[in-house]
């Protein structure tokens, strides 16, 4: 829509005069489409709407709760999991840059999110107010406005900020709208100022070498995620040949290994207590399920199959205490509610469930708890 807008405002010289109010026009008309067009799409359009109103709902909880530092960054699925309806999906992000960092990073984070996505257009108008660039085609930053709308209007309902991809385009779009020839121009004749001008080009400059200083900075910043990489080569090793290992003794060696360098994932202990639990040492699948669960305390799962694990083992209080956690967190899972009753009923948990933890068919029935959670 922004390209046929330009390229109709380029042939009408009439039109060129009013090209800004023409765009800000065009902007709202679409946005404003966005939701009419979801809304007639049917009950997949209004069911995914609906969906994303819970998730919403939970970073809001969540922000209530954590106001100033969130729930930190990765918790959404846990806290989700935790204060979402029943009937809701579970989900790792909230699907918006907005409440995805307000949920994780608290009202900081959240003032952060807006202003990076107001960002690079305040900068580019902030350099060519003080005659640092010079803007190109005018009628080009129409289309470059009504891009930045769209990134922006579908950033706050997706994600758009999980993808490099789209984070380049928030980035480069200004850049599209600026002259480089007469920018190049511009910064030439500043290298040679006049007398009078010394002190304050000095000041600029120094200016300047702050600003490349603060960005390198970033860049660094940035680049401290690189120390992960030897642990996500191991954990990958690790997953593509979960199945082929020789034994559980060979499966738990690997496994101790990803953990020494990737000490804060749950997945190798994961796949190693799953395995332990099918061959039947509840010893190890006991220690792989405490260690995954003492990673991400909020993750109901483990604390599920920790329980789980633990009632085979015959140590019904431990179980029942982990039965709880993973009811805590995700309470609108039948399987973690039905393991907390029948321990606490005394029926014993093989005959509830397979030995991956699925209930058996009619097991529920069986013992009267095929109650769902209200």
């Amino acid at each position: 829509v922004a390209t046929a807008l330009i390229a109709f405002l380029l042939h009408s010289e009439s039109l060129r005069k009013h090209a800004l109010k023409i765009g800000i026009a065009a902007a709202v008309i679409i946005t404003l489409a966005i939701p009419t067009f979801l809304l007639v799409q049917g009950d997949r359009s209004l069911s995914s709407l609906q969906a994303r109103g819970d998730y919403y709902r939970s970073a809001l909880v969540m922000f209530q709760q954590h106001p100033v530092t969130g729930a930190g960054l990765g918790e959404f699925f846990g806290w989700h999991t935790r204060y979402k309806p029943p009937t809701t999906e579970d989900t790792r992000l909230p699907h918006s840059i907005f409440f995805n960092f307000l949920s994780q990073c608290g009202l900081p984070g959240a003032l952060l999110a807006l202003f990076f996505m107001c960002s690079c257009p305040i900068i580019a108008w902030w350099k060519m107010s003080r005659g640092q660039i010079v803007s190109g085609d005018p009628i080009l930053w129409v289309g470059i406005a009504a891009g930045w709308l769209a990134w922006t209007a579908h950033a706050l309902v997706d994600f758009n900020v999980q993808i490099p991809g789209g984070v380049a385009i928030l980035v480069v779009l200004p850049v599209l709208g600026i002259n480089w020839k007469k920018t190049g121009e511009l910064h030439q004749t500043r290298r040679k100022p006049a007398p009078r001008d010394k002190p304050d080009s000095k000041g600029e400059s120094n200016h300047d070498v702050m600003v490349r200083v603060a960005c390198v900075l970033l860049a660094i910043l940035s680049m401290v995620h690189i120390r992960r990489f030897s642990g996500e080569r191991a954990y990958e090793e690790f997953y593509r040949q979960r199945v082929e290992f020789g034994s559980l003794k060979e499966m738990e060696r690997e496994a101790r290994a990803v953990a020494r360098v990737k000490p804060h994932s749950p997945y190798a202990w994961d796949f190693l207590g799953r395995a332990a639990l099918l061959a039947g040492d509840y010893t190890l699948a006991e220690e792989a399920f405490t260690h995954a669960a003492e990673a991400t305390p909020h993750r109901a799962a483990f604390h599920f199959r920790l329980g789980y694990t633990q009632a085979l083992a015959g140590k019904t209080e431990a179980a029942l205490a982990s039965a709880e956690i993973a009811e805590t967190w995700n309470p609108s899972r039948n399987e973690y509610r039905m393991l907390k009753v029948a321990l606490t009923k005394g029926i014993p948990v093989e005959e509830l469930m397979d030995p991956t933890g699925r209930l058996l068919e009619g097991a529920d029935e069986k013992f009267g708890l095929q109650e769902k959670v209200p």
